[in-house]
């Protein structure tokens, strides 16, 4: 389970001292981050804006940093949230959470194996 989302403003700057915080007190790893490649598997604007991110990041920690395939994660937590009955104005507020979650347990069902060709870097 993910230990914590962090949200973005529209428009504004990644929090990265929340971030390396929350590493530092949590014991983690690694890190996992969505890359939201299109249903064809092509990179868009988004995914080059992750996979920058990524990078940028690997620079400030010493540990993994891994970007992989969040295609249809939102479109799996939906389906999962629908079927535990939870109401869809509280789906909407919780969807991203859910989301990094069906993302991580994708990750960690590979094994952790990044060369399955469902992640990059």
């Amino acid at each position: 389970m993910p230990h914590a989302t962090l949200e973005v403003p529209r428009g504004g700057d990644f929090p990265l001292a929340a971030l390396l915080e929350l590493l530092d007190s949590s014991g983690a790893e690694g890190i996992v981050v969505g890359l939201p490649m299109r249903l064809d598997g092509s990179l868009g604007p988004e995914a080059e804006a992750a996979e920058q991110f990524a990078a940028d990041l690997r620079t400030k920690v010493s540990m993994r940093v891994v970007l992989w395939d969040e295609r249809l994660s939102s479109v799996e937590a939906e389906r999962l949230l629908e079927e535990a009955g939870v109401r869809s104005k509280r789906r909407r507020a919780i969807t991203d959470r859910v989301a990094a979650a069906v993302l991580l347990q994708g990750f960690l069902d590979s094994g952790g194996d990044t060369t399955e060709g469902a992640s990059r870097g």
